[in-house]
């Protein structure tokens, strides 16, 4: 969706301009863990020594492996808070966006949405008080338009942004945790692309 793709690029490039300030923390972080992965090794080397030179190189290399892949555990977890942040931030976003931006959002959301058919909307409580006459009427122009006969629930769900449609005994979720959730995947792809271009 393109109001939805482009609240993200927006939060995910303002995240690269400092992605690189926090790359660095992260990769302080992967350092020292390989210091204290080395200075285990040196410890562990010196009560080697009366070993064999063949019983020593497998040791180091042993080690050596164990230092490399605590260095990627390290990292990749650094990247996976990076990428989470960015997402949250996003989400946050999106949820505090001005009145007329987020209903606009909710028209767009709902036009793509909506199927034929009777259908009841389930907003939250929050948007049910606030949401302008304005946005209703076009969400019932869409409904016209798309040979849907919908009604605005009197009941409420728990919920950040978005809505239910609810025909009969089938529900859609539409609410903005839902949203996330089924983009999820891509959604971190995208974000990995703009915070770590360069990787492999």
């Amino acid at each position: 969706m393109a109001g939805l793709e482009r609240i993200i690029q927006d939060i995910l490039s303002e995240a690269n301009r400092s992605a690189d300030e926090i790359k660095a923390d992260a990769a302080q972080n992967a350092e020292r863990t390989v210091a204290d992965a080395k200075r285990v090794s040196e410890e562990r080397l010196a009560e080697s020594k009366k070993r064999t030179d063949a019983d020593v190189r497998k040791q180091q290399k042993r080690i050596d492996s164990s230092v490399e892949a605590k260095h990627r555990l390290v990292l990749l977890t650094e990247k996976q808070r990076i990428i989470q942040e960015a997402l949250s931030k996003a989400y946050a976003d999106l949820v505090a966006l001005p009145q007329a931006e987020y209903e606009a959002f909710l028209v767009k959301l709902f036009a793509k949405n909506l199927h034929a058919g009777d259908c009841s909307v389930i907003f939250s409580e929050r948007d049910k008080a606030r949401l302008s006459q304005t946005c209703l009427d076009e969400m019932k122009k869409i409904a016209a338009e798309k040979d849907a006969h919908i009604t605005f629930s009197s009941e409420v769900r728990s919920m950040d942004g978005g809505f239910v449609l609810s025909y009969g005994g089938v529900e859609e979720n539409c609410s903005f945790d839902a949203l996330f959730e089924a983009e999820k995947n891509r959604l971190s792809d995208r974000a990995n692309a703009i915070l770590f271009p360069d990787a492999k």
